[in-house]
């Protein structure tokens, strides 16, 4: 016998004893420790946590004994339109920032992209393709014509 096949044997016998001892640990050690679905956790005691009462009031909510804020009152414009007026033309005298430069480049050079299919289909090719009646959409399809004499 060479000694690959000795060491090869002796290897293998080694595996068989070492693993079958772990399995049966296993299957053995496990019968021994309860049943029982349930977990348990040891927490410490901490901190007693005090509550907090939350209350409702029209839209919003308050936390504590705090009563709710009154909301802060917008003063109302007197002409919306004159405010309008006022802002656009407050735009048109700023200098357009380098963003807004390249955001208009964009937006003229969408404008004139035209976007076409070149390989359009239609339904009863796609489902022909679906079903696999069809090997592929690129794929010619060749007539055989033969000459005879």
């Amino acid at each position: 016998m060479s000694p690959f096949l000795v060491f090869a044997i002796c290897l293998s016998i080694a595996y068989v004893l070492y693993y079958g001892i772990h399995i049966g640990r296993d299957l053995y050690t496990a019968k021994k420790q309860p049943a029982s679905d349930e977990e348990v956790f040891a927490i410490a005691d901490g901190p007693a946590e005090k509550t907090v009462c939350v209350n409702e009031h029209g839209d919003g909510f308050f936390v504590g004994d705090s009563q709710p804020e009154a909301p802060a009152e917008m003063p109302e414009a007197e002409d919306k339109g004159e405010k309008e007026k006022a802002t656009e033309t407050e735009k048109a005298t700023e200098k357009p920032t380098e963003t807004e430069k390249r955001i208009a480049s964009l937006q003229d050079n969408l404008n004139e992209a035209d976007v076409t299919s070149e390989y359009g289909i239609k339904a009863p090719e796609l489902h022909e393709l679906l079903e696999g009646k069809k090997d592929s959409l690129f794929k010619p399809e060749i007539n055989v014509i033969r000459n005879v004499l």
